[in-house]
């Protein structure tokens, strides 16, 4: 009956980490537009810095996405450390890289929070 109960407890525990990993290394790397809680920040931002909204509308006027720290550094890493082999991937990821870095703006970065 212990076996039983140890193997059970092993896989639940197993099972609940391989999870947390796979949930970790998911990361979006795709935005349609700046985010809730990036346009939050600039909101209170704004609201207790008055003079940093001309700032804002000039990186906002460029039509970049924006998005906050903990949602731009996942993908400024895997973009930064990003290895394959195929050719084909590779030329893809190249392309994909330059238009990142031309669309989204650390928000964090703006205001130098």
């Amino acid at each position: 009956m212990k076996a039983l109960l140890f193997i059970f407890y092993f896989l639940v525990i197993n099972t609940a980490v391989s999870q947390n990993l796979v949930q970790q290394k998911n990361i979006r790397l795709v935005y349609p537009e700046t985010t809730i809680e990036a346009a939050r920040k600039i909101e209170k931002y704004i609201d207790s810095v008055p003079e940093i909204k001309s700032k804002f509308l000039n990186i906002y006027n460029k039509k970049y996405i924006i998005l906050t720290a903990k949602q731009y550094e996942p993908i400024l890493k895997y973009v930064n450390e990003f290895n394959t082999e195929s050719e084909d991937k590779k030329n893809e990821f190249l392309v994909f890289k330059k238009k990142w870095f031309d669309k989204y703006y650390n928000i964090e970065k703006v205001f130098d929070l």
